[in-house]
């Protein structure tokens, strides 16, 4: 948000000060004309002259009011603020009180570091001239600088009121409202900003619009606004890093990286360039120049706590479990305070009674409330896994709840709601009947590549992937994105399931080609490869239909524990039905009803469901079902998965890389007592259980 201007004096008070003399000036009508002369030469940028008639006026009438505020003007102006105040306050002390001086002098204490005293001014300022823009809209931008949102914002309604030409201002209130979090209103204020000529190569405007859109999920009229910035700017590394991060939301990965590339050319010591290009390439599964990326911006910064969690992250992705351990640990040495790597470290590690990891968690707990939400967050879900491993379970309950409801409060201005995507699971099972497979099969990519494992987050789908990834002709090709991507390309758009009943043959096979191609340009040539995101169950139907010999296996796990691994994780990306106990039960049983009316209508042979209790009780057998299913042979490598270096991406890579274990069945009965709310929405007695 801009700062207070600091101009010459607006028109209006110039005509009072030469219509108007106060008395002093009337008394010596030479000092009017002085001041009248003075004023003209300022205003003509003739400063020198201008200082020489008001020294003149000083001279005759130390005490001039209207000399004295003009000097403090120029004083200001010259960036001699504290001179400035001097000359302002014994304007104040030499005439009656003047809602310009005041205004004046709230600016040149702004500037100087003394907020509270400036803001006293400006409202003096505005009750001795109600009708004064310049004071008000100067008072609005403290109130907002200090946190007095609601005040700043009832400020700004007064001023744009008062000056609704007022560009400055419009981009002021944009700025502040986006502060709070509503975009839209910020985007109308910037567009008003620049329609009224705030010079439109503001760089600022045109940055605060393009975050605007972004946080609006507006890409690619943020990349406009950025693209706008740079050819105001060329060159300038902070605009190529915000456009690098739009291009990588449209998919354009390859600009997004030449961004990045040319940050770095222009600064190659700039640590966060690295940081920032190593996780776009993380993200597109370049892991080797991914960590290349992180040493890099080490070597320039080798005590950066957040470079250091971030290699860490990927160190565990990648399975180097024991280097990520050492390198979070290092981080938390340097700042304790980073939540984020308590909660890392715990994943990594399993506490036991008299821990020391244990004792800097619990000593952020005291200040918790004053934390950002996002640190919050980590804490709460570090020490909930901490009081799990010590067997501490009503604590460890309390910090999930604790936890959740803190990330509900990050997420709330998604628009989330569940009944609206619960909605969509009832109308995705309304749409795909046995009538429509029948007129919309017999299209498609006929190709046999893809394995989609589906299921809900948290049901062994990271264990299932493990298993056929360490097949020497399967690829584990993680959670893909692509397939709900390839839809809304194909259809334009159009929202699932609606689009699905229009949807022509060539479309179908047009939707399973692009997904082929999307996928198998980032992964290695392979016979196999698996898509495991979860959330896919929602679309096994169109998968079918574009995909007819595409192979869906669906891993299921006992309610209970599937809600409670999910309350209990702190996934990468907003999982919002995850974050209270009885939306967690609505969402599974409405997963649970379509799944079962996959089973009724899909083609026997397309789906294979494995449970995961039974994979866990016997997965020599339940791999022979997978690997048959799949029309694989049989590999011994597939009952070692625990040995398999791949990078494994999911709230599971921890579990994956460990031999079978039996502990995660049944994980729910210590939390028998707090779990009612999910038993009520399951619609399950905890006591026949």
């Amino acid at each position: 948000m801009a700062g207070s201007q600091l101009g010459l004096p607006a028109k209006g008070c110039l005509k009072a000060v030469m219509t108007q003399p106060n008395d002093l000036a009337a008394k010596h009508p030479n000092a009017a004309q002085l001041l009248q002369q003075g004023l003209l030469h300022h205003r003509q940028g003739e400063i020198a002259l201008a200082m020489q008639r008001y020294n003149e006026v000083l001279g005759s009438e130390p005490r001039n009011a209207d000399a004295l505020y003009y000097v403090a003007v120029i004083a200001c102006q010259e960036g001699r603020f504290r001179q400035g105040i001097d000359l302002a306050r014994r304007a104040l002390e030499s005439g009656p009180p003047q809602a310009r001086v005041h205004n004046l002098l709230g600016k040149a204490l702004e500037r100087e570091g003394s907020p509270i005293e400036a803001l006293q001014h400006f409202e003096q300022a505005v009750a001795l001239d109600q009708n004064f823009a310049e004071a008000h809209g100067n008072r609005a931008n403290l109130l907002a600088a200090t946190g007095r949102t609601e005040d700043a914002l009832k400020a700004f309604e007064r001023v744009l009121t008062l000056d609704p030409n007022s560009a400055t201002d419009w981009a002021n209130h944009g700025a502040l409202l986006q502060q709070l979090g509503r975009h839209e209103s910020a985007l109308a204020s910037y567009d008003k900003a620049l329609a009224l000529g705030l010079a439109p190569d503001d760089i600022a405007v045109l940055t605060n619009r393009a975050n605007a859109l972004v946080n609006l999920g507006r890409h690619k009229e943020a990349l406009e606004s950025f693209n706008k910035a740079l050819t105001l700017m060329p060159g300038d590394i902070n605009l190529l890093m915000a456009r690098a991060h739009v291009l990588a939301r449209l998919a354009r990965y390859a600009e997004a990286e030449a961004d990045f590339d040319s940050a770095i050319e222009r600064e190659p010591k700039r640590q966060q360039t690295y940081l920032q290009k190593g996780q776009l390439l993380r993200d597109r599964w370049r892991y080797a120049e991914a960590l290349a990326c992180f040493e890099q911006a080490l070597s320039i910064g080798p005590e950066d706590a957040d470079t250091l969690l971030t290699k860490g992250q990927l160190l565990q992705n990648l399975g180097r479990i024991d280097e990520a351990r050492a390198v979070t640990e290092k981080a938390i040495e340097l700042d304790p305070s980073k939540t984020g790597g308590h909660m890392e470290f715990a994943r990594m590690s399993r506490f036991v009674p008299g821990d020391p990891r244990l004792a800097p968690m619990q000593g952020l707990l005291p200040n918790i409330d004053r934390l950002p939400d996002m640190d919050q967050v980590h804490l709460h879900f570090a020490l909930a896994k901490a009081h799990e491993d010590l067997g501490e379970h009503e604590q460890a309950f309390e910090h999930l709840v604790q936890g959740n409801a803190a990330q509900r409060r990050r997420q709330q201005n998604n628009h989330y709601d569940l009944n609206v995507l619960l909605d969509r699971f009832d109308r995705t099972a309304r749409v795909f009947t046995p009538e429509l497979f029948r007129i919309k099969s017999g299209s498609g990519n006929v190709s046999d590549q893809p394995i989609f494992i589906v299921g809900m987050p948290r049901s062994g789908s990271s264990l299932v992937e493990q298993i056929l990834a360490s097949h020497p002709g399967v690829y584990g090709a993680g959670e893909r994105t692509d397939f709900l991507e390839a839809t809304l390309s194909v259809t334009g758009n159009a929202a699932f399931p609606d689009c699905v009943p229009t949807i022509t043959h060539a479309q179908l096979s047009e939707l399973g080609a692009m997904y082929l191609s999307t996928v198998t340009q980032t992964i290695p040539s392979t016979d196999r490869f698996t898509d495991k995101l979860p959330v896919n169950f929602l679309v096994v139907g169109l998968i079918h239909l574009a995909l007819p010999n595409a192979r869906i296996i669906h891993i299921r796990r006992d309610p209970i524990d599937t809600c409670l691994s999910c309350f209990s994780t702190l996934f990468s990306s907003a999982l919002e039905f995850t974050y209270d106990l009885r939306e967690l039960g609505r969402y599974y049983g409405a997963y649970a009803r379509l799944m079962e009316h996959w089973r009724r209508v899909l083609p026997q042979g397309v789906m294979l469901e494995v449970q995961y209790e039974d994979l866990v009780e016997n997965i020599e057998a339940q791999t022979r079902r997978m690997l048959d299913f799949c029309g694989l042979d049989w590999d011994d490598a597939c009952l070692a998965f625990h040995k398999t270096e791949r990078p494994v991406l999911t709230a599971s890579l921890v579990q994956v890389r460990q031999p079978l274990y039996r502990n995660s069945i049944g994980r729910w009965r210590p939390y028998r007592k707090q779990l009612q709310p999910l038993f009520e929405a399951l619609g399950i007695k905890p006591d026949e259980r």
